[in-house]
């Protein structure tokens, strides 16, 4: 299942976290930001999903909807992907921790400076260390493919479909990672700015 307790290491694990700000030494890396900014949609898209894309269009047309979309990012978009993997989550692994609640990060620096190349080119990479928690290791590859190869905007029965499938290997961990990613519940602490 690859949980760590880091709590009874005696070297907290050796982490990488990408941001676009500096982030002091000793700062707490807070949980995913999607997740906790947009929390109560999550959870309003959760329900609708398990309806089908009838039932979610008229959430896609709503007002709080409309708000996501506005300013680019494809925060919308990442509402629907990460409910979707939510659902999933609950169904066929309900003792692992949710995405909303984590912190990301990478356990080795080729793969944080890779994500920082493909999707925060201006970012910042950070040394951390994990104090106390569990971590996660998950193949980060799968949401990109999902967010890429399904309609997330008007999506059909098909596209709900490919999305669970997705998030079914995903929660699974299954096979080999293309781009394994480290999801952190618990205390992470950033030790420094690695340069470069």
């Amino acid at each position: 299942m690859h949980l760590n307790d880091a709590s009874t290491d005696r070297v907290p694990p050796v982490l990488y976290h990408v941001t676009s700000t500096v982030l002091p030494v000793g700062a707490v890396l807070h949980p995913y930001t999607l997740g906790q900014e947009t929390l109560r949609l999550l959870r309003r898209a959760e329900q609708v999903l398990a309806e089908g894309p009838d039932a979610i269009r008229p959430l896609l047309a709503g007002a709080e909807w409309s708000g996501l979309t506005t300013g680019g990012g494809y925060r919308a978009e990442m509402v629907v992907l990460e409910a979707a993997f939510e659902r999933v989550r609950v169904r066929i692994t309900p003792d692992l921790p949710s995405r909303y609640g984590v912190v990301f990060a990478w356990d080795t620096l080729a793969r944080a400076a890779q994500y920082r190349i493909a999707y925060c080119p201006t970012g910042l990479i950070h040394h951390c260390s994990l104090v106390i928690g569990r971590s996660l290791v998950r193949d980060g590859s799968l949401v990109v493919e999902a967010s890429e190869t399904t309609n997330l905007i008007t999506p059909r029965h098909e596209d709900l479909l490919q999305l669970e499938e997705h998030a079914e290997r995903y929660w699974l961990g299954q096979g080999p990672m293309a781009f394994p990613e480290v999801l952190v519940q618990g205390t992470v602490v950033v030790e420094g700015i690695v340069a470069g």
